[in-house]
């Protein structure tokens, strides 16, 4: 059977994780906000969908998006994006297109820092350009790249000496 809308937010809010997180998330004077739950038909059955938002008490506060819950069928997770909910639900891999790490360049030394001085200015540039668009995800991952990078030209730059 596949369950309704209500059912589907009853298995949200009774799951013993997801319920420990909210109880987190409403500490500390914040409110949790919880967004339009979404219906899509998928493989047979539906995946709902729902953000969760958590915002300041008082006058001045504005929901700010912490959280997604997923459920399909009986299972639910709850994450901190839509893709990793997704993965975590529907049993795929939450790799972002694009990301796959860079293959350690083979060659001298000399060749191995060049490399990843290389590198580590794509992910600057890359990192800047997310920020600006405001895609926090983006910048993660740019600063990611760039801290492996790093590390790669450190390593290199020691064979040098």
């Amino acid at each position: 059977t596949i369950p309704g809308p209500v059912q589907a937010q009853n298995n949200f809010e009774s799951d013993a994780q997801i319920a420990s997180e909210l109880s987190l998330l409403r500490r500390g004077g914040s409110d949790v906000v919880l967004g339009n739950l979404l219906s899509l038909p998928v493989g047979g059955g539906v995946l709902y969908v729902e953000p969760v938002y958590v915002q300041a008490t008082g006058a001045n506060g504005y929901p700010l998006l912490r959280k997604v819950i997923v459920g399909f069928g009986q299972q639910v997770v709850m994450r901190d994006t839509v893709q990793q909910a997704l993965a975590a639900v529907l049993g795929v891999s939450s790799a972002q297109p694009g990301t796959s790490p860079t293959p350690t360049p083979t060659g001298s030394a000399a060749e191995r820092l060049k490399a990843a001085l290389n590198d580590a200015a794509k992910a600057y540039a890359d990192g800047e350009s997310a920020l600006k668009s405001g895609d926090f995800t983006a910048y993660g991952a740019a600063q990611q790249r760039l801290k492996a990078a790093i590390e790669r030209a450190r390593t290199a730059q020691s064979e040098l000496k």
